[in-house]
């Protein structure tokens, strides 16, 4: 008996999907009992994306950033055609915590968008959390 009919399907995985992704995407910022003398040496995030697994080249445009209170201060580095490095320069001292919000475009036209957040703790939280710890 012959064959009649033969075939086969080619399965092949396709991953075009766009992510972004925030390096780390949250940080503490310790400071005094009064909220002053910040310590930013480590309020940064790199921002990147991917489509698939692979790296694409992303553009910023640092008046589209918004962030959670008018008086956070932030300076956008190129760091090159894929990365981005947002770093906090300057925060009030009345506020606890905050955010901000970085519109990314990458690719032909994808619109992404990363949110890095900050939690802003004083001394004088430390000496309450270091008392209920018995320290």
């Amino acid at each position: 008996m012959g064959t009649v009919a033969k075939s086969s399907i080619t399965l092949v995985s396709i991953s075009d999907a766009y992510s972004l992704s925030l390096t780390p995407n949250s940080c503490v910022i310790k400071a005094d009992f009064d909220g002053s003398n910040p310590k930013l040496e480590h309020a940064y995030t790199i921002i990147s994306a991917y489509c698939g697994d692979e790296k694409t080249p992303i553009e910023i445009d640092s008046s589209t950033i918004i962030k959670s209170n008018d008086n956070i201060e932030c300076q956008l580095i190129k760091v090159d055609s894929y990365r981005y490095r947002l770093s906090i320069i300057s925060l009030p001292v009345d506020i606890l915590q905050g955010y901000i919000e970085i519109p990314v475009l990458s690719g032909v036209s994808a619109g992404l968008t990363g949110r890095f957040t900050f939690f802003y703790c004083t001394r004088k939280y430390h000496a309450g959390l270091d008392s209920r710890l018995g320290k």
